[in-house]
């Protein structure tokens, strides 16, 4: 029939899944989930000072200003971290756990890049070139960033390739998976993969509040949303908080 989408099938899958996914790790979803609404919030409040800028990517690669370089790119960077998490978010509920593994991936080698490029304009104008990234020497990266550039082959494994692991992690969400995993094993894996993903949002938040310190500093609403989030991190899976 004309306007009736033929993957009815499809959205009913993963509306089950994502119902299935809030009732079994509530715990996890909902924190997981506020820190995503958090860093929005952060980055959006970040990025209000830049909109009075109308310089396109091509204009700002060509600008002799390394201090507008080293501000502007590191904003473009986070907002390409954020639009990242939140895709993660979404593939998470419908249950495609290797694509969200990928989504994570990006945000880590997005961060890389933002937390290089406030040091560094000729690393700002690389990336407004598509070049590929080179820490410069000597350069150190923030605690946070360290701890995300860690999980680099993890996140590729199971998301980023398209390797067993990642079909491994593709699986765990589907229903069928339960004959091949038993629930235990099942639930364990995702359960597993759901601290992952907490561990990279709580550091993602920890590069902001480092980062961009001053924006936290004048937001008593960030301030509370945070500090709040800070101690479910610690409480439900012993994450610290690094700056």
């Amino acid at each position: 029939m004309l306007g009736e989408s033929p993957l009815v099938w499809l959205d009913e899958m993963e509306r089950d899944c994502q119902l299935s996914m809030r009732k079994t790790f509530a715990k996890e979803i909902d924190l997981f989930e506020q820190q995503v609404n958090v860093i929005s919030l952060y980055v959006s409040e970040i990025g209000k000072p830049k909109r009075g800028t109308h310089l396109t990517i091509g204009e700002l690669e060509k600008s002799p200003d390394e201090a507008l370089l080293r501000s502007m790119v590191p904003v473009f960077l986070i907002f390409q971290a954020m639009d990242n998490l939140q895709a993660a978010r979404l593939n998470i509920l419908h249950g495609y756990f290797s694509v969200a593994n990928a989504c994570l991936r990006n945000v880590v080698e997005v961060l890389r890049w933002a937390n290089t490029a406030v040091e560094s304009a000729e690393v700002a104008r690389e990336w407004l070139r598509d070049v590929k990234y080179t820490k410069p020497k000597n350069f150190v990266l923030a605690p946070p960033v360290r701890e995300l550039v860690k999980l680099f082959a993890r996140l590729s494994t199971g998301g980023s390739h398209p390797l067993a692991t990642a079909r491994t992690y593709s699986a765990w969400a589907k229903s069928e998976a339960s004959r091949f995993l038993g629930d235990e094993l099942r639930v364990k894996g995702i359960r597993s993969f759901l601290g992952l993903t907490n561990q990279i949002s709580a550091n993602f938040l920890f590069f902001l509040v480092g980062q961009f310190n001053q924006v936290w500093q004048e937001n008593l609403l960030l301030q509370g949303e945070v500090n709040e989030l800070v101690r479910d991190l610690h409480t439900v899976f012993g994450i610290k908080f690094l700056t």
